[in-house]
């Protein structure tokens, strides 16, 4: 089943899904979240996805991630993706904020000095003072949101992934026009 095909031979793609399927085993058998599905959805395209609790919206946002993969089918794309935004839970709540972002930073291959840089800069834009040198498992679920915003900030991808919404932080933190530039 194709759902999108932009119908120009030389549009180029973002990512194409060919013959996705992905489900979970359940108590009640199997719970299909794609069945088969193939799209192509072109570049220079923003999109969203829409449906109700439970549909798979945030399966499909971490697929794309690279957090989960299909059951069979191929998901590919030539661009990198960042790690689904609304989700704080890759974090290791026993580590600080500054050691998870040092560890993130290894992974993704940075060296000391943009690990440092890395570091002032996600110090700065979280507002986190003291807490940033605190196990992650103390931080409010904002802290944490503000937290992975801003590492997801000190990578160059190509398309940044959003699960439920980038609303992160209160009031007087919205309000700061360093956040907005």
């Amino acid at each position: 089943m194709v759902l999108y095909e932009t119908g120009k031979e030389d549009c180029i793609i973002m990512i194409k899904l060919k013959n996705v399927t992905k489900y979970f085993q359940t108590n009640n058998g199997k719970k299909y979240i794609l069945k088969d599905v193939s799209i192509n959805i072109p570049s220079h395209t923003n999109i969203g996805i829409l449906g109700r609790n439970g549909a798979g919206k945030s399966t499909l946002i971490r697929m794309l991630g690279q957090i989960e993969f299909p059951n069979s089918g191929k998901i590919t794309s030539p661009n990198t993706f960042s790690w689904p935004l609304g989700l704080s839970g890759g974090f290791v709540g026993n580590m600080t904020g500054k050691t998870n972002v040092k560890f993130v930073c290894r992974l993704y291959g940075k060296n000391n000095q943009e690990i440092k840089k890395i570091i002032q800069d996600i110090q700065e834009f979280s507002e986190l003072k003291e807490y940033f040198d605190m196990p992650i498992k103390t931080y409010s679920s904002g802290m944490k949101s503000r937290l992975n915003f801003g590492l997801s900030m000190a990578f160059d991808f190509d398309y940044l992934l959003i699960d439920e919404t980038l609303s992160v932080g209160d009031t007087r933190f919205k309000k700061n026009p360093k956040k907005h530039s």
